[in-house]
């Protein structure tokens, strides 16, 4: 039943944008050959046509999401949106009012008929235009390592599956495109996390006596895969230590930035590091 409303709707929206609009330029197309009689070619034909088209192509403009969100854009797009919006509008509705007039109809009718006309051409594309760009939030993959036990033995179990690799992939993905999109926010984190002295807390951590113990190869590794073994120890303990969880806790790929520039590393080497970790 879902299916079948939305059908009618997008139905009704297109079939309305298609009268409003039909209905207008045929208007403005009469009024002209009224206008200019024998001597009407195919310009007048062009421009009286295309007033209620500019009114339609400014309303999508309008609502584009392109805009960028500064000051200088956003006034643009206001007062040109509106001015040209309105101006067309405005050409439309004196072509459609006049043939109305001509033709004998009550004031009234001449003054409020081109409204509704271009009004329902408005409305149509505003209708169609809200339906657009609907599209679901990728999920936020989550990882919950087994227990990295401190007294020597390290069981990292069986929790880090197919689906988590392929999620984290995804979730590295996202992290990568990010850093383009807005580094002042990751800079801003990146201050945040060093004042929160992380990388202080975790070494407080492991100034325990009891050391972490050596992580066993992972079988079968391929060729272009790091060995637990590479992995320098301070920075193992680090990564860990951070396995484990707890109150000051950053995300993954916090972890790669702020350990990449503890240890003058590429993040995705940070990465490769942890992968093999992980087993």
């Amino acid at each position: 039943m879902s299916k079948l409303s939305t059908a009618w709707t997008g139905a009704v929206a297109y079939v309305s944008l298609l009268t409003g609009s039909g209905l207008s330029v045929a208007g403005n197309v009469a009024d002209t050959f009224r206008t200019r009689g024998e001597a009407t070619d195919g310009l007048d034909i062009i421009l009286a046509g295309a007033w209620p088209i500019l009114v339609i192509l400014t309303i999508e403009m309008f609502v584009s999401r392109r805009w960028a969100p500064s000051r200088g854009f956003q006034t643009l797009r206001w007062f040109g949106c509106l001015a040209i919006g309105n101006l067309a509008m405005l050409v439309s509705w004196l072509h459609l009012h006049d043939l109305m007039a001509s033709r004998g109809q009550l004031p009234l009718v001449a003054m409020a008929g081109p409204l509704a006309i271009d009004g329902m051409a408005i409305m149509a594309t505003g209708l169609i235009l809200s339906t657009r760009g609907r599209v679901a939030k990728p999920s936020t993959a989550t990882f919950t390592p087994a227990a990295v036990h401190m007294d020597g033995d390290i069981d990292l179990g069986d929790t880090w599956t197919q689906q988590g690799m392929d999620e984290a992939t995804t979730r590295e993905a996202t992290l990568s495109r990010l850093d383009a999109e807005d580094e002042a926010s990751l800079a801003r984190l990146d201050a945040s996390l060093s004042e929160s002295g992380w990388l202080a807390r975790l070494r407080g951590e492991l100034d325990s006596p009891e050391p972490v113990s050596a992580v066993p190869v992972s079988p079968a590794p391929r060729s272009n895969e790091v060995k637990p073994e590479s992995v320098p120890a301070d920075a193992a303990e680090l990564i860990l230590a951070w396995m484990q969880g707890g109150l000051y806790r950053p995300s993954a790929g916090d972890v790669d930035k702020l350990l990449a520039s503890e240890f003058d590393r590429e993040a995705r080497t940070i990465r490769r590091w942890r992968y093999a970790l992980k087993g």
